[in-house]
């Protein structure tokens, strides 16, 4: 088991945004996104729980639950396209001239499943252990903001799906600080993450946008079971 905190960098994306009751469907491209990984509400952190057959197997499996957030930046100028208020828009100007503001910040939820392959599983050769993996993502958001002047927002949804890489390592602590039948880490790890989020918001909204996220952690693991000395 592990759990880890560190801080998110999502790369700017073109954002669709469908409220037909004002006749509004259009999309903005080279939307910025801010993390605020320890602004208010919870922090960035993860949990992570993993699965191999023996204390010397190289393959496993996970499943890893990441809580960070995505904050589109208003003041950014882009490029509006589509239709606004039932006419036609074309045009570049800051986001916050359509959208107020935008927010997913009670967590994007990445959950996941993945395979992992570590080196040196058995830390025979030293106290270091590296290790990648791949995985399937969902995503599980609640989202707010405010679009045309108008309050909008979602409750904890399953917004799409994605996938993900990562790569890391874990250095072991002495066998004499732990009991024997656990070992204690700590590790790195970079990771990233590409997938959709189909947002539905109230009232009668739908923001779409397609999401690549660059993650940096670190955090403390627990070895359990048949662990070597």
């Amino acid at each position: 088991m592990t759990l880890y905190t560190g801080t998110s960098h999502t790369y700017a994306s073109t954002v669709h945004v469908y409220q037909p009751a004002t006749g509004s469907d259009a999309t903005f491209a080279f939307v910025s996104w801010a993390p605020h990984p320890f602004g208010l509400g919870p922090p960035y952190f993860g949990v992570r729980l993993a699965w191999f057959a023996g204390p010397s197997a190289h393959l496993g499996a996970l499943i890893d639950f990441t809580h960070y957030k995505m904050y589109a930046e208003t003041a950014e100028w882009v490029r509006a396209r589509g239709l606004w208020r039932g006419a036609r828009l074309d045009t570049y100007a800051p986001l916050g001239t359509f959208v107020q503001n935008l927010e997913v910040s009670h967590g994007v939820n990445l959950t996941s499943v993945a395979a992992e392959y570590r080196w040196n599983p058995g830390f025979d050769d030293g106290p270091w252990q590296t290790h990648v993996g791949a995985g399937l993502d969902a995503y599980l958001p609640y989202a707010q903001g405010t679009i045309d002047e108008v309050a909008v927002n979602g409750n904890y949804q399953y917004a799409g799906w994605g996938g993900q890489v990562f790569g890391g390592a874990q250095y072991t602590l002495p066998r004499r600080w732990t009991p024997q039948w656990m070992r204690l880490g700590l590790l790195i790890e970079s990771k990233l993450d590409h997938g959709d989020l189909h947002l539905d918001l109230d009232p009668a909204t739908r923001v779409q946008t397609r999401v690549t996220t660059l993650h940096l952690i670190a955090g403390v693991s627990w070895h359990f079971g048949n662990v070597p000395r």
